[in-house]
This record gives C-alpha cells, sequence and structure tokens, in this order.
C-alpha cells in the first residue's frame, strides 16, 4: 500500500531531486585523467548571427568538433536511422562510445519511461541554465540536422550533458545565411511524457520535437497544467488517488505510486525553465503578433505563429479558385500541419474534414499552399480564416439541407454559380434535372454496387456543420457524374398536365398508360409486383411528330427521371460487347433510381441489313428486359422482323393542321374548343359590344388558326416559339403573334404553299367570300 504523500516543500528552480549541488561523478578506472582544461584551449570573442536576438556566453568544451569520441559520419547515421524531411526532422542518439558506461545509472522510477541520453558538446553548442543551445544547418546529402560548423566557437572544458539539462533549443538554418528558426528538442524524459499529453496528436514512438510557435501557441494550456501541478503538490493526496492524478501529468502508472509525487514535483522544475525559455525567445513575435491581430490583419511570416495545428479553421475554397462567389463554397476543416516551405516562399497547410460519401462519414484530407505576401493582409483576403459564429452557423444551416439530398432522389439543378476563368469564361447558368446518389457517385470511382445502400447515421446532426457544400450524383443530361454545389439544387417540380395536353389520339394516349401504369411509381415509392420482363416500347414516325414530348408527358406522369442511351453505329458494329455491357450498367442505375430509359438516335441500328446485325439488335434489346425497367425507343424507321421484340410500337403520324393548332394554342396556355374560331369570326363581324379584352382574345384565335396553316412539325414550332421569347424578353414584352411572325420572316417560313392558300379561301364560309 502506498503511504500518505505530504505537500512537497518549495524549491528553487534550479534544485533537483537526482543530484544534489557539488555532486561529482567520479570516473572508472582505466580511464584517463586529461587536463581538459589545457587541451585546446582558447578565448575567442563571439557575436550572435541568430535572429532571435541571443548573445551566446563562452563555450567550453574538451574537443573540438573533428576528434569528438562520438563519430557522427553521415554514413553511420543513414545506416541507424530512416531519412528524415526539413518538415519533420530528428536529432539521432549518439551512438555507442568510450564514454558509455561513466555515468552512473539512476534507479528512480520517473528514468524507467526511457534511458538518458548524453551528447558531447561541441563548439556549436552552448550550455545554458539547464538547457543547451545547439546550432544547426540542414545537410542535404544525409537529409539530417548536422552541427553548424561554420559557427567558430572557443572550445574549453565544460561537463559532459547531464541531468541538470532539461532540453534542447536548436537554432536552425537551412543554408548558410538562411533564415533561423528555433526548434526544441531532447527533452527529459519526464518533460518528454508530460508533453505527449498535451500533444496528443504526436506518435509516442516518435521523438519530440516542436518549433517555438507551437510551444507559443500552447502557452496558455501549459500554464494552466503547471497551476494543476502546483495544485497537486500542495494538496494532500489520498494513496488511490495518487497514481491516477500523476497519470495525468505523464506519469506510467506501471513503476508504482512511489515516484509519483515525486514525478510531479521534477515535471514543476522542467516546466517552469521550458516555459521560460519559450516566453523570452517569443516575446517580441508575439507582441507584432497581438497588435495584427487587434487591426484583424496578419503578415506572412506570423502566419505560423497564428495557424494552430489540431484547431477549426473555415477553408474558403471560392478564394482558393478565384471564383466570382466567395460567400458560400466555405468548410469547416481542422488544420492538421503548417509549416513554411524550404524557401519560406509559401506555408504548406494540411487540412482535415468531414465528408458524407453515401455509405458513412470519412476523414478527408486536403494539402495546400498559401504563397508569400508583402506586407499585412486582413483574414477575410485568406482561404484559411478563422472560426465566427456567422460563419457557424452558415455551415450548419447548409449541413441541413445536404442531409435533405443525402439520399437517392431527382432535383433540379441551376448552376448558377459563375467561375472566373481566364480560358471559358463565365459559364451560362442552366437547368437540368439530375440525380443525387452520393454512393453511387463515390461507387462509380471504383466500380458500381447498386446492391449496397446504408442509411444515414445517428448521430449526423454532431457532424451537420462539417459536412461539405457539394455532393455527389450524375447529371442525366451529359450522362457524367459529378459533383453539385448544395445551394443550386431545388425539388423536382413535376408538371402534371403534361399528359393531358399531349397531342395525340385517346386510344394510343390509354394504350401507353396500360402499359406504363403498373410499372411505374414515383422515386422512394413501393415498387409493384416484379414483372418478368420490362416494358420496351417504340415510339416510330419521323422527326416533330411528338416522340420525345411524349417520353417527357410519361416521366412528368409518374413523377419518374428520364436516363438518356444514345446508340451510334459505330459503338453498335465496332463494340458491341463495350456497348452491351454498358447498357446493362445504364439499366442497373435505371433500376436505382426508378427511372425511364429513353433509347435516341436507334434508326440506323433498328435498320435490317442482314440476320447476323438483326442478331446483335435482338442481343442488345435483351438487356432491356430486366424488372420494372421501362424504356421507350424513339426511331424514324424499324425492320419489320425486330418489330416483334419490342412489348408495343406506336405509329405517330406527321402533325396536321388540327394537331398544330392545339400545339401553338399550347404554347400560349389556351384551350381548344371546337367552334370557338367560327364563333369569334361572327362575334367580330356582328356586334360592336365587345369589350377590347374579348377582342385582343378573339385576334389572337384568328392568328393561331392562320399559323397552324403552315406545314410545321412539332420541332420547327418549338424551336420558334423559343426564339420569340428570347425576343419578346429581350423587348420586355410578353409574347406574342407579333414576336413569332418576326422570326418566321427571319428564317422564311411566312410564306404559305399555292395549294394551301387556295384550300384556305376554300373552306372559308360562303357569306365570307360574299363579301
Amino acid at each position: 500500500m502506498c503511504p500518505v504523500v505530504v505537500p512537497v516543500p518549495s524549491r528553487s528552480p534550479s534544485s533537483s531531486s537526482f543530484m544534489l549541488d557539488g555532486d561529482t561523478v567520479p570516473l572508472p578506472e582505466g580511464v584517463p585523467n586529461r587536463d581538459w582544461e589545457g587541451f585546446f584551449r582558447q578565448q575567442a570573442t563571439v557575436q550572435s548571427d541568430s535572429d532571435d536576438e541571443h548573445i551566446p556566453e563562452p563555450l567550453l568544451t574538451p574537443y573540438p568538433y573533428l576528434v569528438t569520441p562520438y563519430p557522427s559520419s553521415v554514413e553511420h547515421i543513414i545506416s541507424h536511422h530512416p531519412p528524415p524531411t526539413p518538415d519533420s526532422p530528428f536529432i539521432p542518439e549518439p551512438p555507442q562510445g568510450p564514454w558509455d558506461g561513466w555515468i552512473p545509472a539512476l534507479n528512480s522510477p520517473v528514468y524507467q519511461h526511457r534511458q538518458h541520453q548524453y551528447i558531447s558538446q561541441s563548439y556549436s553548442e552552448e550550455g545554458g541554465d539547464h538547457f543547451v543551445r545547439r546550432w544547426q544547418k540542414w545537410d542535404q546529402y544525409g537529409k539530417l540536422w548536422v552541427p553548424d560548423r561554420h559557427r567558430f566557437r572557443s572550445p574549453s572544458p565544460i561537463s559532459i550533458l547531464g541531468i541538470e539539462d532539461y532540453f534542447y533549443l536548436n537554432v536552425r538554418s537551412m543554408n548558410e545565411g538562411g533564415k533561423k528558426s528555433l526548434v526544441f528538442s531532447d527533452f527529459s524524459p519526464i518533460l518528454d511524457s508530460f508533453l505527449h499529453t498535451v500533444f496528443v496528436d504526436i506518435d509516442h514512438d516518435e521523438i519530440l520535437e516542436y518549433p517555438i510557435h507551437r510551444l507559443s501557441q500552447k502557452m496558455k494550456v501549459l500554464r494552466s497544467r503547471l497551476d494543476d501541478a502546483y495544485t497537486f503538490l500542495d494538496t494532500e493526496q489520498l494513496p488511490g488517488d495518487l497514481v491516477t492524478k500523476a497519470e495525468v501529468f505523464g506519469f506510467n502508472a506501471s513503476t508504482g505510486c512511489e515516484g509519483a509525487a515525486e514525478f510531479v514535483d521534477v515535471l514543476v522544475t522542467h516546466l517552469e525553465k521550458l516555459l521560460e525559455v519559450v516566453e523570452t525567445e517569443s516575446k517580441q513575435t508575439v507582441k507584432q503578433l497581438e497588435e495584427l491581430l487587434s487591426n484583424n490583419e496578419i503578415s506572412f511570416e506570423l502566419l505560423e505563429y497564428y495557424y494552430e495545428e489540431g484547431e477549426r479553421y473555415i477553408f474558403n475554397d471560392g478564394l482558393l479558385q478565384n471564383s466570382l462567389d466567395v460567400e458560400r463554397p466555405i468548410i469547416l476543416v481542422v488544420l492538421k500541419s503548417a509549416r513554411f516551405r524550404d524557401d519560406r516562399q509559401a506555408l504548406l497547410v494540411k487540412l482535415e474534414h468531414l465528408e458524407w460519401d453515401g455509405v458513412r462519414f470519412e476523414k478527408r484530407t486536403m494539402s495546400l499552399d498559401l504563397f508569400a505576401f508583402q506586407g499585412t493582409r486582413a483574414f477575410s483576403s485568406l482561404f484559411l480564416q478563422p472560426v465566427t459564429d456567422e460563419a457557424l452557423a452558415k455551415v450548419t444551416e447548409r449541413g441541413r439541407l445536404y442531409l435533405s439530398y443525402s439520399r437517392v432522389c431527382c432535383a433540379e439543378y441551376y448552376d448558377d454559380t459563375p467561375m472566373r476563368s481566364v480560358f471559358s469564361g463565365n459559364s451560362t447558368p442552366r437547368t437540368r434535372r439530375v440525380m443525387v446518389d452520393p454512393v453511387g457517385f463515390y461507387r462509380a470511382l471504383q466500380g458500381y454496387n447498386p446492391n449496397l445502400r446504408v442509411s444515414l447515421p445517428d448521430d449526423a446532426q454532431e457532424h451537420i456543420a462539417r459536412l461539405p457544400y457539394w455532393i455527389g450524383g450524375y447529371d442525366l443530361e451529359v450522362n457524367q457524374w459529378r459533383i453539385f454545389s448544395i445551394w443550386d439544387l431545388k425539388p423536382v417540380k413535376y408538371d402534371q398536365e403534361a399528359w393531358s395536353k399531349l397531342i395525340m389520339d385517346e386510344d394510343t394516349k390509354d394504350l401507353i398508360r396500360a402499359l406504363v401504369d403498373n410499372a411505374g411509381c414515383s422515386v422512394g415509392g413501393l415498387k409493384p409486383a416484379q414483372f418478368n420482363k420490362g416494358q420496351t416500347i417504340l415510339l416510330k414516325g419521323p422527326p416533330g411528330t411528338g416522340r420525345m414530348t411524349t417520353v417527357h408527358a410519361v416521366c412528368n406522369l409518374l413523377k419518374r427521371p428520364l436516363l438518356t442511351i444514345n446508340i451510334t453505329s459505330h459503338d453498335f458494329l465496332y463494340d458491341l460487347m463495350n456497348l452491351v455491357l454498358d447498357i446493362s450498367l445504364r439499366v442497373s442505375f435505371a433500376a436505382t433510381w426508378n427511372a425511364v430509359i429513353v433509347v435516341k438516335d436507334a434508326d440506323r441500328f433498328l435498320e435490317s441489313k442482314d440476320q447476323g446485325h438483326r442478331d446483335r439488335v435482338r442481343t442488345v434489346l435483351r438487356q432491356f428486359e430486366s424488372d420494372d425497367c421501362i424504356s421507350f425507343w424513339v426511331s424514324g424507321a424499324c425492320d419489320e422482323e425486330l418489330l416483334t421484340q419490342f412489348s408495343a410500337v406506336v405509329e405517330l403520324p406527321e402533325l396536321n393542321t388540327a394537331a398544330r393548332r392545339r400545339l401553338w394554342l399550347g404554347h400560349f396556355g389556351l384551350n381548344d374548343p371546337a367552334a370557338i374560331i367560327w364563333n369569334s369570326e361572327r362575334t367580330l363581324i356582328g356586334s360592336s359590344f365587345v369589350d377590347q379584352k374579348e377582342m385582343d382574345h378573339s385576334l389572337l384565335l384568328r392568328d393561331v388558326e392562320k399559323l397552324s396553316r403552315h406545314q410545321l412539325d412539332g420541332k420547327m414550332i418549338d424551336n420558334i416559339v423559343r426564339s420569340a421569347r428570347a425576343l419578346a424578353a429581350s423587348n420586355g414584352e410578353h409574347l406574342s403573334v407579333h414576336h413569332i411572325k418576326v422570326v418566321m420572316k427571319a428564317q422564311r417560313l411566312d410564306n404559305l404553299p399555292l395549294w394551301r392558300k387556295l384550300t384556305r379561301i376554300l373552306t372559308r364560309p360562303a357569306k365570307v367570300l360574299h363579301m
């Protein structure tokens, strides 16, 4: 059982419980007692060449660097240590030499973490008050930090580094005359164990090294932990709580409870010295940083002091991509590392954020360069910005919107985010329907499996602010997987009147509806009983007869997305195997999305050539026979023997005058009563009490009747109306017959054939002809 521990008396920072002042270490037998003071003694005046304004004291060392008892050749270091980088260097432990074993081992349990290291002093080191200042430069060949031999020091005797030195302060430079940086390393075992509890992102197997800015950033935390250690020592501890409370400071509980209080006592001394040195060396820099932060500005050289690893920041992708939209494309990220490049012309940052890939939340990383700039800049101009309440509320609201689209659904995408590009200029906004499918998007990169579907986790609300501003899906217009900005997605508004406005005889409409009704349901709804094979319908007719209009009307009726497949003769003739695989994949998409398939440009595909050709067509058609698959084939011709391969064949004739009249009226939002035109003509002739509104309506009907006599197909009429709407919009007017006439005249479509003019005259009422 551990005894009750009483408070430890206060001690001076320079004292140590492991070696009293005046203690000496005797030399073992067989080692010559040299006159170190007279060995290579030289006196010199040394000027400071470091950026930290430190003027070193005269250094006393037992040898010059070249005859130090520890060989430090590059070959030896490379063979015993993995190659580091300038951003993650290490100080290699010295190899065993004639000095090994001269200092007696300490049996205190606090030194059971690792054996203490003893490193020789040289003219590149300076003994300080319980720490050693060491000047180093980067060895490009050995890829490690080595002593700076260009520092001309005065060697004279000094004792070997002992337990009174708590850490190293390394003054490092990449090259002679380059900017120097301060890095703390070689901490005492107690400090090393404690700092691993503060910087939890460090691997315990790695040698602990920290630039001064990282320790300066944690100054408040370190001061708080030091106060906790004081409280621990000043309070009487129960035996059961002793080890548990000491573990918070890095104490190894497996060593027993006898050394717990001693561990914390020594930690206080070592930590006080570390904080004293950090504050002294960074005082001027911290003052400059505080002055700039008060004005919401920062300089490039101080970014390393400001950006704290492990903290949250707002990543503004709009500023990074030079976008016109810099308000919405922001992400809540965690800064993993921030280090200057070797030439200090860029700050290398590594960011981490969460992303919902449709299956689970995944941690994704980004490595970016923040290039150097002159003077100071406002934080709002940097792509990595501090987290504000406004930004946090914005990403949280957007995260809720993200969750509403996190499952498979059809949406309208209006890409209204202009991009500033020197190559393509600003993209034109356009609206189209897309499939939001994050699972499919991420699996399409590695192979798609539509049978794997996982629901959103229950803890999604905890990560809602860290969700991205984009989501993966499929662009139905261009048939490509891509990502969509979450704010540009809108729910689909299906036109429920599209089916009733479809220009087709009622018997044909009833046939098509009967074929698709049983197999159709809205996205996310219950699926009906499965068919033995899918419904494949051929819409046969010349262009402009309403083939695609029929397909869109069916999709609006069933509230289902439309997946388009284009089959070219080249794909069919030369790459049948890949064509079959591609169609099979698209059919699996349609099954997952509950989509309707339309096969366009199939005229040459369905033409008769020979028996082998027809067999290949049948092979392709069989891919559409999967359960619940509704596919429409749009073609102007088809081989007679292939007609039997379709579930139904619908012949669409060319538009007659009545069909064109309905089509023109539909573009003006009017119905087609049978006798309205003739009644309107009689009203115009026989009555003078009709108000202006009725007169305008009657004039419109007469103009529509004239337009319907022009032998135009449906596609031509749609194109004319589209151009007329653009003309009206440019003039700030509503669509009228005048705009249509202007477009038709420009396209030379306003002249009727002679036989059409005669037919028009002969079909007029008798009293009109005799007028």
